[in-house]
C-alpha cells in the first residue's frame, strides 16, 4: 500500500493549522501559525545597563544635560540602540521621580511604560526602540539600558504553552516567563504579548517553542493594542 502524503493545504483544511492574518500590523499580510510554533529570538547580547542613555541629567522640562556641556533637547537620535530582539528597559538615577519611557515594539507600534516613584526601574514591557524619556522631576546621573527579559512575537496565553526553551543549542530548563497582559494597555500594565527571561544572555541564539492559541483576530494572536 502506497504511503499517504498530506499536503500543508490539506492540513490547514482539516484544521491542523491556521492561516492567521496579521492585517494592519506594520503592513504584514499574514503568517502561518500552527499549534506548536518555533520562535527564533535571535542572539541577544549581554544586558547593558546604560546602552540607551549614559549618565545624564534630565529635567522635568524634558531636557538632557551633561556636566560641563550645554543642555540639549531630547531627540530619538540621541538615544542609543535599536534592539535586535525586543527587551525590557532598566534605568537608575538620583532623585525621586517617575520615569516614563516611550518607544516601539517589534511590529513598529508605539508603546510606553512608567516606573514607580523612586530611583530605579526594571520594566516589564519589551521595547524594540526607545524614542523618548521623560521624568516627573529633575534627576541626575540617569542611565537607561536593557534587561534580561525578551519579548515574544505571539500572545502567550499560559506559561504551560512554553514547551521548550533552547539557549545556544542546549535546553534551558531554568528560564522564566510572564503571560500576555489582556487588560487595556497603559503605562503601568504588562507586556501585551508576554515575555521570557533566559537564565543567561551572552550573544548566543535563543529559541522558544510555544503553543500559539490565537485565532484570526489580531488581539488573540499578538495581544491588545499598545499604549
Amino acid at each position: 500500500m502506497a504511503k499517504q502524503t498530506i499536503t500543508l493545504a490539506e492540513e490547514m483544511y482539516h484544521g491542523k493549522a491556521r492561516y492567521a492574518p496579521l492585517m494592519g500590523i506594520n503592513g504584514r499580510t499574514g503568517a502561518p501559525v500552527t499549534s506548536l510554533t518555533k520562535c527564533a529570538l535571535g542572539s541577544p547580547a549581554t544586558a547593558d545597563a546604560d546602552g540607551h542613555c549614559v549618565s545624564q541629567d534630565l529635567t522635568a522640562l524634558g531636557v538632557f544635560s551633561v556636566s560641563g556641556t550645554a543642555a540639549v533637547a531630547i531627540a530619538a537620535g540621541a538615544l542609543g540602540g535599536v534592539q535586535l530582539v525586543p527587551r525590557n528597559v532598566v534605568a537608575a538615577w538620583t532623585g525621586t521621580a517617575i520615569l516614563t519611557i516611550t518607544g516601539t515594539d517589534m511590529y513598529g507600534e508605539t508603546m510606553s511604560e512608567a516606573s514607580a516613584s523612586g530611583t530605579s526601574m526594571t520594566g516589564k514591557k519589551a521595547f524594540k526602540t526607545i524614542t523618548n524619556i521623560e521624568t516627573s522631576a529633575d534627576i541626575t546621573g540617569l542611565t537607561v539600558g536593557d534587561g534580561q527579559v525578551l519579548g515574544l512575537p505571539y500572545f502567550l496565553t499560559d506559561l504551560s504553552d512554553i514547551v521548550q526553551s533552547v539557549f545556544n543549542g542546549v535546553i534551558d530548563a531554568t528560564h522564566g516567563g510572564v503571560v500576555g497582559d489582556t487588560t487595556v494597555a497603559t503605562t503601568t500594565t504588562g507586556d501585551v504579548r508576554g515575555t521570557v527571561a533566559p537564565a543567561t544572555l551572552d550573544g548566543s541564539a535563543v529559541v522558544i517553542w510555544m503553543h500559539v492559541q490565537g485565532t484570526d483576530l489580531k488581539e488573540d494572536l499578538v495581544g491588545v493594542t499598545q499604549a
